[in-house]
């Protein structure tokens, strides 16, 4: 479980429109989820609500979000990318 200590949040010099986090509040677990159980990760499965919130909480969590929606997008705070070192399930 990340600390409270261990909460970085980081911004690229010269630029607002992305954030790289570790904290794990802003983590969207509905895509997570559907990311573990696609093709793209042919390795992994989906997981219950229950395990996903233990895996996540048991790992370190880095993620890269778009601050600023790409032009002609509705959404904004989108995930970027997100990686998962996953240290104890």
């Amino acid at each position: 479980m990340v600390s409270e200590t261990d909460i970085r949040d980081w911004h690229w010099p010269g630029s607002e429109s992305y954030l790289c986090s570790t904290n794990p509040a802003h983590l969207q677990h509905d895509a997570i989820n559907a990311a573990l159980g696609s093709d793209m990760l042919w390795w992994a499965r989906s997981l219950d609500k229950g395990s996903l919130e233990k895996m996540l909480a048991n790992s370190l969590c880095l993620a890269v979000y778009h601050l600023q929606p790409p032009e002609g997008s509705a959404s904004e705070g989108e995930c970027a990318q997100q990686t998962l070192c996953i240290t104890h399930c």
